[in-house]
């Protein structure tokens, strides 16, 4: 059986549901000019090589709401990453307010600091 997440797409006039496997490599984010367009290098100096994991929390995200989900287990899965790596990175994201640790209890609940409802033409008027 498939595991599929909801991704609710809304905008003043409707609502929409669209599904997202978890295992579709096609899958996609958006990322704000400001992280990448950073000529003081704020967020470069800041996250470092946590800019990884923390773009891996943008992607799985829940798109309405920025909280992030996950089992650290499946975290290592998913990126390669030894656990104690991934711990290190996340505690400097927290530190540098990227993000918020919500619970520390399985699975993880992070909220992401600053979290933007994406709105695309494409997904908010099928």
């Amino acid at each position: 059986m498939k595991q599929i997440n909801q991704i609710i797409s809304q905008n003043k006039y409707n609502q929409k549901l669209l599904p997202l496997r978890s295992n579709q490599k096609d899958w996609w984010t958006p990322i704000w000019k400001g992280l990448s367009s950073d000529i003081d290098g704020k967020h470069r100096k800041a996250m470092g090589l946590s800019i990884w994991i923390y773009l891996y929390l943008l992607t799985y995200a829940n798109r309405k709401t920025g909280i992030f989900s996950r089992k650290q287990k499946t975290i290592v899965k998913e990126t390669g990453l030894p656990l104690r790596t991934i711990q290190r990175h996340l505690k400097r994201l927290a530190v540098q307010k990227y993000i918020t640790l919500e619970t520390s209890e399985r699975p993880l609940q992070i909220r992401i600091e600053k979290w933007k409802l994406f709105r695309h033409k494409k997904f908010n008027d099928q």
